[in-house]
């Protein structure tokens, strides 16, 4: 039996619209973006050195214990806002606490970014969970942690910070709530 050649015809152009859809679709779809692979938040103390609270220059003190300010941890609240340009980061410190930019200075600690964090409870939780610290002796440790928010002109920014004490104490960890909380929990001397 013989095919006749109008439907050799309609099967070549079906054939080739087929093929036509394909390459356009192949061609012309969005690529979706792929998977950012994960970020290191970690941060292991053991890496920072055993330094306590530098001898020179403003003294900056945590619930009271002199301290060395080790980490400082950044991360905007919410996926609407950037963080701060660097250019502005010491008003940031100010309005943390007034004289934190000339702790900063002194004591030179670690400055990470963390990408946008839709929660502040979230990032305190994420925040102390990625701070490694050792094992305590005794139920003490030469180190310390804080978190919370604090409000820079019109955004929040979320602050993560790490203290190296002189001796181990049991400070901890602590949630701070906002500006009152930070200025409550910090505070700087000018000299020992």
């Amino acid at each position: 039996m013989e095919v006749p050649e109008e439907l050799w015809t309609v099967l070549v152009v079906v054939v080739a619209l087929i093929v036509g859809v394909a390459i356009a679709r192949r061609l012309f779809r969005r690529r979706r973006p792929g998977r950012l692979p994960p970020v290191d938040l970690s941060i292991d103390v053991a890496q920072l050195g055993e330094m306590g609270p530098p001898s020179g220059g403003p003294v900056l003190e945590y619930q009271g214990i002199p301290v060395r300010l080790a980490v400082i941890v950044l991360a905007p609240s919410g996926r609407a806002r950037p963080l701060p340009p660097r250019t502005e980061w010491s008003q940031l410190w100010e309005s943390i606490l007034p004289g934190l930019s000339r702790v900063v200075a002194g004591h030179q600690p670690l400055v990470r970014t963390w990408p946008p964090q839709l929660s502040e409870s979230g990032f305190v939780h994420r925040f102390f969970a990625e701070v490694k610290l050792p094992p305590p002796t005794g139920g003490a440790l030469p180190w310390c942690v804080a978190a919370g928010p604090v409000r820079f002109r019109d955004q929040t920014v979320l602050v993560g910070m790490v203290f190296r004490t002189a001796e181990p104490t049991t400070l901890g960890t602590e949630a701070v709530d906002g500006p009152a909380g930070w200025r409550r929990a910090l505070f700087i001397r000018s000299h020992v």
